[in-house]
């Protein structure tokens, strides 16, 4: 896989668009899905947006070398709670792309990954705006996120994270960093599939190198709960890094399960705080096809 990435302005000669700054979040000519999260590492908090384009809304073509090429044009924009931004990229990207990879882009679309590092905690709305190259049509998705201020050493999760390993029953496997990006950006999953999850920790205690996080699951259909998890310590896997360790698990979509939307649940519980202060919640919705 080779891109190509460079500057682009949307409102100049090379974007080759007159178009508004707020203009282009308004259309949905192509289907676009937007997954935008909070996380921190050792360089600092960011949100990171997963875009999601189905492969029918871009336009591909057939080089000499065997290879196949397509070319996008993608805009995102942070605002504050103000409704005034506070970062933006203006990218073109050029996707050259073997024979393989190809085949598995008409099944499964492409996943456009950005970060925005946010120096400041609060809420923003992350507005994204994807362009065909070639026939000019837009999609747009935007998502609010809250940024949380982690120097107040509340216990704190990250967005949740999927991945997906495919129909069991069938004997399909896929459990690589694509389909990861696929399933977290979509958020759209099949009956049958084995659902894996995921969350990173922040501001656990510690006492001494002993750390004491437990996890809970629940998932809600239509806002009633069909799923109440158990407690579960988690285990030595979990703290790779001690600062920031993770919170791992799976979900079984049965067969019997309803088509339709629901949330998914993960609540972290720190032993080592005090009652009023030892859990964490976040929360993301999914859909299962039917």
């Amino acid at each position: 896989t080779a891109y190509e990435i460079k500057e682009c302005d949307w409102s100049s000669d090379v974007c080759s668009s007159d178009l508004a700054l707020t203009s282009p979040f308004a259309l949905n000519a192509i289907p676009v899905h937007l997954n935008a999260s909070f996380n921190n590492d050792a360089s600092g908090s960011y949100v990171r947006g997963l875009i999601h384009v189905a492969p029918e809304a871009i336009t591909v073509h057939e080089n000499a070398d065997g290879t196949y090429e397509l070319q996008f044009e993608v805009l995102v924009y942070a605002f504050g709670d103000n409704g005034l931004p506070v970062d933006h990229l203006d990218r073109i990207a050029t996707l050259k792309m073997p024979k393989d990879l190809y085949e598995r882009f008409k099944t499964a679309g492409l996943v456009y990954d950005v970060a925005f590092p946010m120096k400041k905690p609060g809420g923003y709305q992350i507005r994204v705006a994807l362009r065909d190259k070639e026939s000019g049509k837009i999609g747009s998705a935007s998502q609010f996120v809250d940024v949380p201020d982690l120097r107040k050493k509340r216990l704190i999760l990250s967005g949740i994270s999927f991945a997906t390993v495919g129909d069991r029953a069938a004997g399909k496997t896929a459990n690589d960093d694509l389909d990861a990006l696929t399933a977290t950006s979509q958020r759209s999953f099949a009956r049958g599939d084995l659902l894996t999850y995921g969350v990173r920790i922040f501001n656990a205690k510690q006492d001494q190198t002993v750390s004491k996080l437990n996890m809970r699951v629940r998932v809600y259909y239509e806002g009633d709960m069909v799923l109440d998890g158990q407690w579960k310590a988690l285990g030595p896997d979990s703290f790779a890094d001690p600062l920031r360790p993770v919170a791992l698990g799976s979900l079984s979509l049965g067969p019997s399960m309803r088509p339709g939307s629901y949330v998914l649940e993960v609540t972290v519980r720190d032993d080592l705080r005090d009652a009023k202060h030892q859990l964490a919640v976040q929360r993301l919705d999914f859909e299962v096809r039917p």
